[in-house]
């Protein structure tokens, strides 16, 4: 069988792409010729890869044309001039795109958010793995793309549309979590334009030097980090997402299985799990095969996957000893004030607010996970 000329991969990406979206629509050259205005021979020509540099007018034609959206238009343009200047385009610089809704978490999005419009320019979302921190900030940045371009930079990948762009982007991020060598060309593309820079599952030390420096030669840029600690940078905002309220946990917990709504029981196991999504999630799961009842009554920490109970034990064996003997109700103290804030700002102990004062817990399921994992030599 023939390949199509758009399928291609001798053919330049214009001429793919131009080929592709005609399809698409069910447009014929001569169709398409109509409504853009730009003649048949012409449009069989970028078709074909006899015309690789179409100008900027008749790229624009055949885009009303073909009726394509935003984002098409702009790869469009991308494929037909390679060698242009990059740029920062609103329409090519999303956040991430999730399968499933984030469930409850209104308001410590819009508050963020807010903050991030109004004047903050660095912040970390902190807390336990399989909270949700990913998640949240994509939520928090599609809020903000209203207003900005999202450069966003996961560990080994990007939404990013603009391969140039998305290779600068992550250039960055590499150095940044790496140490490495950080080049100008990232803040010279961003200029002073408005932006918010995503630095996603940092797990490890920052060069804090190479993420202020960005700061400072972008004024309209902010910069949200995800990780499981504060990365102890000058004006850092820490910001720690905790587990899901109640209902909201509940809500997820029985996303599958309405029907096996047992208040207490619901409530108990929610505790239990200290409204972790991605614990909810994974017990979830389970209700298909063993009833709410008997769930509730198992040691949570064995009704998780194997990735997040290695996840929630390597953050707490750091502190394993300190977390096994504190008391279900504690203080702080002149001694142990610093690692109390350290404790909390990784999610590990909680704040507890009773008729005398607040006091702090250790978070249940990380106080099962311990019990359910040998210490590491």
């Amino acid at each position: 069988m023939a390949v199509p000329p758009a399928l291609d991969p001798g053919l330049p990406p214009f001429a793919q792409l131009l080929r592709r979206h005609r399809s698409r629509v069910g447009l014929t050259q001569r169709e398409l010729a109509d409504l853009s205005t730009v003649s048949v021979r012409a449009i069989r020509d970028l078709e074909q890869g006899r015309a690789l540099r179409p100008r900027p007018d008749t790229v624009r034609l055949i885009a009303e044309g073909l009726r394509l959206g935003s984002r098409a238009r702009h790869d469009l343009e991308v494929a037909a001039d390679p060698d242009r200047r990059t740029e920062v385009d609103a329409a090519a610089a999303v956040p991430p795109t999730s399968l499933t809704a984030q469930v409850g978490r209104e308001l410590e999005t819009g508050g963020l958010a807010a903050e991030l419009a109004d004047g903050c320019r660095l912040a970390t979302v902190v807390g336990l793995p399989g909270v949700g921190k990913t998640r949240f900030a994509a939520a928090v940045a599609g809020v903000l793309h209203a207003r900005m371009p999202v450069l966003w930079a996961g560990a080994d990948s990007t939404p990013l549309r603009d391969p140039r762009l998305a290779g600068l982007v992550m250039a960055w991020s590499a150095a940044v979590r790496t140490g490495g060598r950080v080049d100008d060309d990232l803040a010279e593309v961003i200029g002073a334009r408005s932006a918010l820079v995503v630095l996603d599952g940092v797990d490890g030390p920052v060069c804090g030097a190479s993420v202020l420096r960005l700061l400072a030669d972008c004024p309209g840029v902010r910069v949200l980090i995800t990780a499981p600690a504060p990365c102890g940078l000058a004006g850092e905002r820490v910001f720690l997402l905790s587990g899901l309220e109640s209902d909201d946990a509940a809500r997820l917990l029985l996303a599958d299985h309405p029907g096996a709504a047992d208040p207490v029981e619901v409530g108990r196991l929610c505790r239990a799990l200290d409204g972790l999504p991605a614990a909810l999630a994974a017990v979830g799961s389970w209700l298909s095969v063993y009833p709410l009842r008997e769930l509730a009554a198992t040691d949570p920490a064995c009704l998780l996957d194997d990735t997040l109970l290695r996840s929630l034990t390597a953050a707490a064996e750091p502190y394993r000893r300190v977390l096994q003997e504190l008391p279900p109700r504690f203080g702080p103290s002149a001694d142990t004030g610093r690692l109390l804030r350290d404790l909390l700002q990784r999610g590990l102990v909680r704040p507890v607010e009773t008729e005398t004062g607040r006091s702090f817990t250790v978070s249940p399921l990380v106080r099962s996970v311990l019990a359910a994992t040998p210490p590491t030599p």
